[in-house]
């Protein structure tokens, strides 16, 4: 998996992997609640400021830490 998160650096992509693991199972229970809530095709921002899909984020939920808008 840590080749689909990482970029460059062993550390890095390991890092980011053990976090995205971390993150999957509170991901999944909002994602399923925010779909229950709007059943239509959901989209969540990433950090780079492009949009995934809800299931996508539920299995690579790292890539939507940091986005948002900023305070």
């Amino acid at each position: 998996m840590s080749h689909r998160i990482g970029r460059f650096g062993i550390l890095e992509r390991e890092n980011a992997t053990l976090l995205n693991a971390m993150l999957r199972p509170l991901a999944e229970r909002t994602l399923t609640g925010f779909q229950a809530a709007a059943p239509s095709n959901l989209f969540i921002s990433q950090n780079d400021g492009t949009a995934m899909r809800a299931g996508s984020a539920a299995q690579l939920p790292i890539f939507t830490v940091a986005s948002g808008p900023d305070q």
